[in-house]
């Protein structure tokens, strides 16, 4: 049981990082003149990807995996799994 506690742990404080991180990212690009370039934007559109991540699937993720079954409802799990596909590949794209 210590295990699945210390995972749970884990996993909260990488998801943590990752929305502090990429906040910080998208926060820069917007408010630092000299970040301003196209490129840069591409960037922060990559953070809002990650945050998207972060603050909905990563959670519902580890509930999911902490409980054994899906607590949330059809209609949630249909935008989950959407969501789910879709952000990494905005990554790749």
């Amino acid at each position: 049981m210590t295990h699945i506690a210390v995972s749970a742990v884990v996993v909260t404080a990488i998801m943590l990082v990752i929305v502090l991180g990429n906040v910080l990212v998208v926060a820069a690009v917007a408010l630092e003149r000299s970040l301003s370039g196209t490129q840069n934007w591409f960037i922060a559109s990559l953070a809002v990807s990650d945050i998207l991540v972060g603050l909905f699937i990563m959670p519902l993720s580890l509930t999911n995996e902490l409980l054994g079954y899906w607590p949330f409802g059809h209609v949630l799990c249909d935008l989950w799994s959407c969501i789910r596909q879709s952000c990494p590949w905005v990554n790749f794209v």
